[in-house]
């Protein structure tokens, strides 16, 4: 079926294959549901609902990128961030800006879901041409909480933050707190034994 021009509308279309010779687009505001037949915001009570969606009751609800080349390349999942307020704008972002985050969440029972662990990178200084300084923070929600705390950040210079922008004191070490009980930099003078 050719249509020429115009606008061309139906309930339901059926096709097996779907041969594009140019980009396939959705517009703004419009998302693309894979599983379901339509945008699932229960689990997002938390947080925007994304446009993009891949919904199952399996193995089928997983997303896969593979890349076959004879080169040291692998596939990528990018994610941007820019200040400018339309599409494609190229305004500089800000320092504490959030580049992108990979979130879990899990139902809660409530028809709601909460978020469990976060993943994310921010801005970590004064970006410009060329010259984007970026640290990468672990989250995790202790039970009882219903938010992410930063537990673990690294920062632009490779700096280790334990809970948070903690980066102990020159010649301090990383100490075991026992089971249940986080790390924490302590004095390597300070007390108890070790052994090499």
């Amino acid at each position: 079926l050719t249509v020429a021009g115009g606008t061309f509308a139906t309930a339901a279309l059926t096709a097996t294959t779907i041969a594009a010779s140019g980009d396939t687009t959705i517009a703004d505001g419009y998302g693309l549901i894979v599983g379901h037949t339509a945008v699932d915001t229960t689990m997002w009570a938390a947080y925007a609902t994304p446009e993009f969606q891949v919904l199952g009751t399996a193995a089928d609800s997983g997303i896969g990128a593979v890349r076959y080349s004879a080169d040291a390349f692998g596939p990528m999942i990018g994610m941007g961030k820019s200040r400018h307020a339309s599409l494609a704008g190229n305004t500089i972002v800000a320092d504490n800006d959030i580049l992108g985050k990979l979130i879990w969440f899990g139902a809660d029972g409530n028809a709601a879901a909460t978020i469990g662990a976060e993943v994310f990178a921010r801005v970590n200084g004064t970006p410009g041409n060329g010259d984007m300084p970026t640290e990468l923070v672990f989250a995790t929600t202790a039970d009882g909480a219903s938010t992410a705390t930063e537990r673990i950040l690294i920062d632009s210079t490779g700096a280790i933050g334990i809970a948070g922008a903690n980066f102990g004191t020159d010649g301090q070490v990383l100490t075991s707190g026992g089971a249940g009980a986080a790390v924490a930099w302590e004095d390597a003078a300070g007390g108890g034994t070790a052994s090499w």
